[in-house]
């Protein structure tokens, strides 16, 4: 009995992230989530790897800014361990 209540708890919760989860708009310098801020068909300049020091490329405005002042988009794909923002 304690493993089904578990079952329909955790389907009830994977259900409900299935359906609040695309109403958040994610960005890559507002998530630490990396496959769930990348936008379908769309170009990028520059896409940026490695975790050492480019994910803090996109923390406290540095990704909007050096696009504005470059002309060019990029995308981050390094992103920490959710520590830090």
């Amino acid at each position: 009995m304690f493993l089904v209540l578990n079952l329909v708890v955790a389907v009830a919760a994977l259900f409900m992230v299935h359906k609040l989860e695309p109403s958040y708009k994610k960005y890559n310098w507002t998530t630490e989530a990396t496959f769930s801020a990348i936008p379908g068909n769309q170009n990028f300049d520059f896409v940026l790897m490695g975790t050492s020091h480019a994910r803090e490329f996109s923390r406290s405005g540095n990704h909007k800014m050096i696009e504005t002042a470059s002309g060019k988009t990029f995308f981050n794909l390094s992103k920490g361990s959710g520590h830090g923002g």
